[in-house]
């Protein structure tokens, strides 16, 4: 009896998981990007996103910034040279 009673509350966990999960918004600013579980602030460009992907997406970002400031750089030094 316990055991069916434990696997009813992990699947009644199970059942409310997505529905928690699923409030994921991404708010770009004109200063900064912002991942957050309410609606966006007026003002910012509001996206609903998958919060398995937020992460994917915000590491994504991240490589992308740093390499821009990279050939930014390579740049400035074969102009400089």
């Amino acid at each position: 009896m316990k055991k069916i009673v434990s696997a009813a509350l992990y699947l009644g966990f199970l059942a409310c998981t997505p529905s928690i999960a699923s409030d994921l918004y991404r708010c770009d600013t004109a200063q900064r990007t912002v991942y957050q579980a309410t609606q966006c602030e007026i003002g910012a460009a509001q996206k609903a996103i998958d919060p398995q992907n937020a992460r994917r997406e915000q590491i994504r970002k991240s490589r992308d910034l740093e390499r821009e400031q990279k050939r930014q750089k390579s740049v400035t030094a074969t102009t400089a040279g």
